[in-house]
């Protein structure tokens, strides 16, 4: 099995803010729940974060999530070769 991240140690390993992270994490259900036929109102400062395709993270409980490491690590490297 992979490792699993904590959001805080997947913003350390990225150099972002935990808050963006958390950010990437709505962004990714809000486009879940669009691809999937629903109807639903985007928050304006979700709104740049849609098209970035972050990883799905695994729920555990109401605030326990981790991010598959090897699905971010594939995240980052499609995000090099989108921006040579």
């Amino acid at each position: 099995m992979a490792a699993l991240l904590k959001p805080s140690e997947a913003a350390e390993l990225l150099g972002l803010s935990r808050p963006t992270i958390t950010r990437y994490m709505q962004a990714r259900d809000f486009a879940d729940r669009i691809s999937g036929g629903e109807d639903v109102e985007v928050p304006a400062g979700l709104a740049p974060y849609l098209a970035y395709n972050f990883p799905r993270p695994l729920i555990f409980g109401p605030r326990n999530f981790r991010i598959p490491a090897d699905e971010l690590a594939a995240w980052v490297e499609s995000r090099r070769r989108s921006f040579p």
